[in-house]
């Protein structure tokens, strides 16, 4: 239960409740199980504040500051969380659907199994988050950071993750069907075992990525950068490959056989 102090404090406005935070810096708001709907709380100092099982619905969160938050089972569904920073934020088990984090700071947040279905992470920094077993399907995640990132067994499947930036990221057997990943960078990535079917890898970078026993089943990978790649075991059928480089790649020259297309690939 939240405290009532806090929540009549908070219920006065952000004007007086980010003073009442300036003059207390040592009080951690107890927000938990609150229900606020719809309502504005920008620029809002939510600092380290518990809040979770929180109903948050449709609420304007934008700019303010939740770092090191306790959003645990919190309801944020399509929530305003754009340039929001959530580093450190506990977001575990949270409902995040259809939310909008536009450049949001995810950075070194946690957000195992939470719902973030059809949601907009444009250009946010997710660099040191644990996306364990999260739902990111059908989520837009271009441009985003996700620097060494834990996404294993994390569903990305039909996300936009055009020209991300997931540089050393875990996705040991994450769901990518159907996801777009052009121009990507996902080198020395770890895909053990994804699930890659009919993606688009069109111009992105795979270069010394653990791709042994994905599957790549009718994926696009035109021009793509597989130097020094494990495709040990990968599924290739229905693959386009034309003028991919796999130059010092690991693979067996049967795994082609399967491909639709392979010209003027680099070995």
């Amino acid at each position: 239960m939240a405290n009532q102090q806090h929540y009549s404090i908070l219920n006065h406005g952000v004007s007086l409740w980010n003073l009442w935070r300036k003059e207390h810096p040592d009080i951690l708001p107890d927000l938990s199980g609150l229900i606020l709907i719809k309502a504005n709380l920008n620029r809002a100092n939510l600092s380290r504040a518990d809040l979770k099982r929180a109903s948050l619905s449709r609420i304007d969160l934008s700019e303010s500051d939740l770092s090191e938050a306790n959003l645990s089972g919190a309801i944020l569904y399509r929530a305003n969380l754009n340039q929001t920073n959530l580093s450190k934020a506990d977001l575990g088990l949270a409902f995040l659907v259809r939310s909008e984090l536009i450049r949001a700071n995810l950075r070194g947040a946690s957000l195992k199994g939470a719902n973030l279905s059809k949601v907009d992470l444009y250009s946010a920094n997710l660099m040191f988050a644990d996306l364990n077993g999260t739902d990111l399907s059908e989520a837009n995640l271009s441009g985003a950071i996700l620097y060494r990132a834990n996404l294993n067994q994390t569903n990305l499947s039909k996300a936009d993750l055009g020209l991300a930036f997931l540089v050393r990221s875990e996705l040991i057997r994450a769901n990518l069907r159907g996801a777009s990943l052009k121009g990507a960078n996902l080198s020395k990535v770890d895909l053990y075992s994804a699930n890659l079917m009919f993606a688009d890898l069109n111009g992105t970078d795979l270069s010394e990525a653990n791709l042994s026993g994905a599957c790549l089943k009718g994926s696009f990978l035109y021009r793509a950068n597989l130097a020094y790649a494990d495709l040990s075991d990968a599924d290739l059928s229905g693959t386009i490959l034309d003028e991919a480089n796999l130059r010092g790649a690991i693979y067996a020259e049967e795994q082609f056989s399967r491909a639709k297309s392979y010209v003027n690939i680099i070995r």
